[in-house]
């Protein structure tokens, strides 16, 4: 599904009113629309994704309500990744429509839209047309059935967990429809842990004060560190760990985590960044289990730019710890950025990889 062919497919029927644009792909996107749309819409974009902040509302549990709440005539939907992600969605837009407000959702066989139609008949009175072009299929259906009004929607309702077999005592992750994690740990994060864990029992990062986990999904493994620093015979207030993930609902997930797991307060905080770009401090180790996905393609960008940026974010001697799938390209980055790497384990499948800033 090509973004212009998705873009067309939205548009076929003429826009008008107050338009919601829900999980864009990009600015350029928002672009089309605007450029397709009559001059009297009003045309308003919403989205997890913090990459599209600078036109888009993003998810505040305080905000929602006011930010959805039957304001719209239309609502476009950009069909996101996996079944949960897509019914959370369908349910905001549900939420946000007018009485009689339209419906249209996009998306390739990939993301799955032809199995969505029921999921929109749930939630949608009327399916007036589906139509085809650009290997993808807009569904487009009238007069919601799920808007709550007067109800603020609680995202808790969305919300599952599980305890997780960490090293040490167990962890109980708390996640959000499309946040990576689920109810086991996943093969690559418990390679990370279980080097990870022998290092502190071994006193290695008795030095470590500030240490940061990059797209840290549903917080496990920064619930981990948080935990074994504090843990630590040596440990002091000074000791911070800092959580950041691209995906708006990953932050309110990890933030759940660490409350949870009484790790929240002084010294631990979550936010939005794109990888670095909302990172201001250097910090003794870098850890993380980096994305190779962009929705349903694979994209090493970010992983890339993980290891590329890392050195003007570590104090010197400080580490960046990532682990990644072994057919992953990674050695010539590492080597790049910082001179030389070193593989700490490695299975079949995964390898935990250390770059060390020198200088």
């Amino acid at each position: 599904m090509t973004e212009q062919g998705a873009t067309r497919l939205l548009t076929a029927r003429p826009l008008s009113g107050r338009v919601l644009i829900l999980e864009p792909p990009d600015s350029g996107a928002i672009a089309q629309l605007r450029a397709a749309a009559p001059a009297e819409a009003e045309l308003s974009a919403w989205t997890f994704d913090v990459r599209h902040a600078p036109f888009a509302t993003l998810f505040e549990n305080s905000a929602l309500s006011a930010t959805l709440d039957a304001r719209f005539d239309v609502a476009l939907v950009y069909l996101p990744k996996g079944k949960a992600r897509q019914r959370l969605v369908l349910d905001l837009a549900a939420r946000a429509l007018l009485p009689g407000g339209e419906l249209r959702v996009v998306g390739g066989k990939r993301e799955g839209i032809r199995s969505i139609r029921g999921a929109v008949a749930e939630r949608f009175e009327q399916t007036l047309e589906i139509t085809s072009g650009a290997h993808a299929q807009c569904v487009v259906a009238r007069a919601p059935v799920l808007r709550s009004v007067g109800n603020p929607l609680s995202m808790e309702a969305y919300a599952s967990e599980a305890s997780l077999p960490v090293p040490g005592e167990p962890l109980t992750c708390v996640w959000f429809p499309g946040v990576y994690g689920a109810d086991k740990l996943d093969e690559g994060s418990a390679l990370l842990l279980a080097t990870l864990a022998p290092e502190f029992e071994r006193g290695l990062w008795d030095g470590a004060r500030r240490v940061l986990d990059v797209g840290c999904g549903s917080g496990v493994l920064g619930a981990f560190l948080a935990r074994a620093l504090r843990s630590r015979p040596l440990a002091t207030e000074e000791v911070s760990v800092d959580l950041v993930d691209v995906d708006a609902l990953a932050v309110c997930a990890a933030r759940a985590t660490l409350d949870r797991n009484g790790l929240t307060g002084s010294g631990v905080s979550v936010w939005g960044s794109d990888v670095y770009s909302a990172v201001r401090e250097r910090y003794d180790a870098i850890v993380s289990n980096p994305p190779f996905h962009d929705g349903v393609g694979t994209s090493y960008d970010a992983a890339q730019r993980l290891i590329r940026e890392a050195p003007t974010h570590l104090r010197p001697m400080g580490r960046l710890v990532l682990v990644a799938n072994a057919f992953l390209p990674y050695r010539d980055a590492l080597d790049a950025a910082f001179g030389a790497h070193r593989v700490l384990a490695e299975t079949p499948r995964f390898r935990v990889y250390e770059g060390v800033r020198r200088s």
